[in-house]
């Protein structure tokens, strides 16, 4: 799996996931923030357990996923 579609598999989880949560409760930009802030601790989280390739695809797919999100 190369670090674009990886991108574009966590941007319809991260935006689900807070559509889910908060629904029409939060404000676009607070969704924003939130799905970023998601994306922060999934990236932290992989960054624990990756090594090597695997990590730096994953840190390229999260800055992606983030202007994405942006």
């Amino acid at each position: 799996m190369n670090w674009l579609s990886l991108a574009l598999g966590l941007l319809p989880g991260i935006i689900h996931g807070i559509e889910t949560v908060v629904g029409d409760k939060a404000k676009g930009a607070t969704k924003k923030q939130m799905a970023k802030d998601a994306l922060a601790v999934a990236t932290g989280t992989a960054a624990s357990v990756l090594t090597g390739d695997d990590a730096t695809m994953a840190d390229a797919a999260s800055q992606v996923t983030g202007l994405l999100i942006d």
